[in-house]
């Protein structure tokens, strides 16, 4: 075990405390704490049927066959398919459900 002492520990650099300052203060006196913004999603919003098959860790071919079953929805842009990443999670989520379903 490693024991430190008070003066042992480097002082906190002026805009760390100031910021740390800040939100014991506002705890203190029961103020609102700012609200986090979202992260936007850094995966892009279509992808071809190799990349989500690849995200799946499935076939090409499968994902065709997903499609075509209607499990997976996909777009066409000219003479391409493309699958939007909320059909992918979506796909996910049922498989999830399906699964606790047959499990229980």
């Amino acid at each position: 075990m490693v024991r430190v002492r008070a003066g042992d520990i480097p002082p906190l650099p002026p805009f760390t405390r100031e910021v740390l300052d800040h939100y014991f203060s506002a705890a203190r006196t029961e103020a609102a704490l700012p609200e986090l913004e979202p992260q936007a999603d850094p995966r892009p919003i279509l992808f071809t049927v190799e990349e989500a098959a690849d995200l799946l860790r499935i076939g090409r071919s499968m994902v065709f066959e997903l499609i075509a079953r209607g499990e997976l929805e996909s777009i066409r842009i000219g003479r391409r398919r493309l699958v939007e990443r909320t059909a992918v999670d979506t796909y996910i989520a049922h498989q999830r459900e399906s699964r606790r379903d047959h499990a229980g």
